[in-house]
């Protein structure tokens, strides 16, 4: 996964603009200050989930064969209205992991397609068989 250049040789991910130690990648994406800094108390693997659907959501609006229709569907199956999209577009925005252009939510940038490469590895690894 690329969120493994912050692993060290105990297993644990750091934070390397503050030294915090984070023992699972779960915890690293959502509570580092370098990302979301979240405090990963409630669901932290539902949070990343959506965060996963979001970027890949995202990454499918670029395809230039996918229509309109097709994304206006997709966005209302991930994010259950326009309101909910907008406020995670400005959110995946401000964090660096799409560029804005000329309105949001723009296009995935090489971080958010490297986070959403690294969701896609965990969800697999979490299916039962590895699929």
């Amino acid at each position: 996964m690329h969120i493994d250049k912050f692993k060290n040789e105990d297993g644990c991910y750091v934070d390397q603009e503050n030294g915090l130690e984070y023992e699972t990648a779960v915890e690293f994406i959502l509570e580092s200050p370098a990302l979301f800094n979240f405090c990963g108390c409630g669901s932290p693997e539902d949070a990343l989930e959506f965060l996963r659907q979001s970027l890949a959501h995202v990454k499918m609006r670029s395809d230039e064969a996918i229509t309109f229709e097709a994304i206006t569907q997709d966005e209302l199956s991930v994010f259950g209205s326009q309101g909910c999209a907008y406020f995670m577009y400005y959110v995946l925005d401000k964090a660096g992991l799409t560029d804005h252009g000329g309105c949001v939510p723009g296009w995935i940038t090489k971080e958010g397609e490297e986070l959403l490469e690294d969701l896609e590895e965990l969800k697999a690894a979490e299916e039962p068989d590895g699929k």
